[in-house]
């Protein structure tokens, strides 16, 4: 949810469609879940590992998309590109703030926090 409402945090991924196959294996087989890959998270993000090279960093997303259920990698899309509520209109960054008391919005680094685009 910070990836996606947070303006400090800016994807190190480019915008728009990825090339990726969907995993087609049944649900419950030779999947993964966004459960278990969020510690990779901080590779897609500015400033979260920047010894990685664009290829490397985009390869890498890609493989998880290709192991999570489709509808997960759906949503992990939506979230790179902080288009969440495209398809979850209802959901707000107040509404996740009021979830998620603990949450410190803001300061996180990435492009426009650095160029003070964002107190």
């Amino acid at each position: 949810m910070i990836w996606n409402f947070d303006d400090t945090v800016q994807s190190a991924l480019p915008k728009g469609e990825v090339p990726y196959k969907e995993n087609d294996a049944p649900a419950g087989t030779e999947h993964t879940s966004l459960r278990q890959e969020q510690r990779h998270f901080y590779n897609f993000i500015q400033g979260g590992n920047d010894s990685l090279s664009k290829t490397r960093r985009e390869s890498i997303f890609i493989q998880i998309l290709e192991t999570l259920l489709p509808a997960e990698a759906e949503i992990l899309c939506l979230v790179k590109d902080q288009r969440l509520v495209a398809k979850y209109s209802s959901l707000t960054q107040d509404l996740i703030s009021e979830a998620y008391e603990d949450i410190q919005w803001g300061g996180r680094g990435g492009t426009k926090y650095q160029v003070g685009v964002v107190n």
